[in-house]
């Protein structure tokens, strides 16, 4: 059964709703029941590391799996990070460009993609690589709440992710003779860069108990916070026992792919989805989708980065992703039918 947006939003409060009142022994402080499932489309917004979207294949994958498992429509999935991005608007010295700043496309996006769940990853530009300054942490906080608030006013669920963390080792080891005019540091080190993050990480986590978002009586049922530094900093520290040079981030911003999975195993854990199974080849699939309608929607919505690639217009765009959810979707029903019975 084909179920409208409306109905996909009424599903998506009413579960939530009643895991709430049905679980009279839960403790106080208990993430939200939010159920991926029962949305009909899912946005993912970001700087370049959600640009990049690899945690959003993995996630996508993971929805695709579970709603076959649980025989129901997938979600659409839909990721429009962009580099360079912030919610506080500033822009350092020495960037060949202003930063885009993600409130100059927000309203826009939330009209024509029309989500009913919203991710949202931010925090790494946003303390412009620099040392830790309230007025800046000020900017980020208010960017940041703008954004939810905008979110919250659709109806939809947001989940707020805590940005990754920075690795200044492995940015002082690159050998490429990059000259660090983002920070002013000759040798490219962003000393206590990371630092900063740690502070902005903290106040997302905060909004969990915030009585204008997850404290809200009512707000708090559809909205999460996943904190993605706290895993990929533990299982870095896991791998530097063996290896002290391991990273996920040798240019110390942007995490390679086992990072990416890191952060989707946080994703999903915090929403109860099992990671996924299928195979690279699958998950290629899933990468050529996105892939297509990342640029598509970046094009369609618009944005202010120079020098980002264009994408095909979505009466165009839209077949071709159709086409591929077909496919992957028959070879996941697949490969659950040679699963053997438990």
């Amino acid at each position: 059964m084909v179920v409208s947006p409306p109905l996909r939003r009424l599903l998506l409060t009413l579960v939530a709703v009643a895991c709430v009142a049905g679980d009279d022994v839960a403790a106080a402080g208990d993430p939200p029941a939010i159920d991926p499932l029962a949305a009909e489309t899912v946005l993912f917004l970001g700087d370049s590391i959600t640009y990049a979207g690899h945690y959003v294949d993995l996630v996508d994958l993971a929805f695709r799996e579970a709603a076959i498992a649980r025989d129901t429509a997938a979600p659409t999935v839909i990721g429009i990070g962009l580099g360079s991005e912030t919610v506080c608007g500033m822009t350092e010295p020495g960037h060949p460009f202003p930063r885009p700043n993600v409130h100059s496309r927000l309203t826009a996006a939330l009209k024509r993609i029309r989500p009913d769940l919203v991710f949202a990853c931010y925090g790494m530009n946003d303390g412009i690589y620099r040392p830790f300054d309230e007025e800046r942490f000020a900017c980020y906080r208010d960017g940041l709440t703008r954004l939810c608030d905008e979110v919250l006013a659709t109806g939809a669920t947001l989940v707020v992710l805590t940005p990754p963390p920075f690795d200044a080792a492995a940015r002082s080891r690159r050998t490429d003779d990059l000259r660090d005019t983002f920070s002013g540091d000759e040798q490219g080190l962003y000393r206590g860069y990371d630092e900063v993050l740690a502070r902005y990480a903290e106040f997302v986590r905060s909004l969990a108990e915030d009585t204008r978002y997850g404290g809200h009586p009512e707000i708090g049922e559809r909205f999460a916070v996943v904190d993605l530094r706290t895993p990929m900093l533990e299982r870095a520290e896991a791998e530097r026992a063996s290896d002290p040079t391991f990273t996920f981030t040798p240019d110390g911003i942007h995490p390679q792919q086992a990072g990416h999975r890191i952060m989707a195993e946080a994703v999903l854990s915090t929403l109860d989805v099992p990671v996924p199974t299928a195979s690279a080849d699958v998950l290629k699939q899933v990468r050529q989708r996105n892939v297509l309608l990342r640029d598509a929607y970046l094009t369609a919505v618009g944005h202010e980065r120079p020098n980002t690639r264009a994408g095909k217009p979505l009466t165009d765009a839209l077949p071709e992703a159709a086409a591929l959810d077909e496919t992957i979707t028959a070879t996941l029903e697949r490969s659950r039918e040679l699963q053997p019975a438990e």
